[in-house]
C-alpha cells in the first residue's frame, strides 16, 4: 500500500529543569524552520470531548485524530504532527501493525490530539 498524503512532523526534544521539572517544549526542527515531511495513508476523527467541572475548562474541546502511517517507529508521545496546517500532539504510544500474526501489516496508527477553547 502506498502512502499518498504528506503530513508535517516535529520531534519533541523536551528539557528538564535542574530540579527535574519539565521545561518549555522544544522541537526539531524548530518553529523557525519548516517541519519535516512524512508520508501518511490518511487520517480521521477518533473522538471529541469537552471536560466537565471547573469553569476554566468547560470551554475546551479535545479532538483526537487517528493518523495512518507506513512507519510508526518515527513517532513518540509529545511529538507534533501537522494536519492541514494545524498542530496536533502525539498523545499515546503508537499502534504498530507490522508484527501481526498472519502477515506484516501496512505500518500502523498514531493517535494525536488538539486542544481548542
Amino acid at each position: 500500500m502506498q502512502a499518498l498524503k504528506i503530513i508535517g512532523y516535529r520531534r519533541f526534544i523536551g528539557s528538564l529543569s535542574p530540579d527535574g521539572y519539565p521545561g518549555a517544549p522544544a522541537f526539531d526542527p524548530p518553529d523557525t524552520q519548516p517541519p519535516d515531511d512524512q508520508p501518511a495513508y490518511g487520517w480521521h476523527p477518533m473522538a471529541s470531548t469537552v471536560p466537565l467541572g471547573d469553569n476554566d475548562y468547560t470551554q475546551r474541546v479535545i479532538a483526537s485524530m487517528v493518523v495512518g502511517v507506513p512507519d510508526v517507529s518515527l513517532y513518540a508521545p509529545g511529538d507534533l504532527v501537522i494536519l492541514d496546517g494545524r498542530d496536533y500532539v502525539v498523545s499515546q504510544d503508537v499502534r504498530d501493525y507490522t508484527t501481526g500474526p498472519f502477515s506484516p501489516g501496512p505500518g500502523g496508527e498514531v493517535i494525536v490530539e488538539r486542544v481548542t477553547g
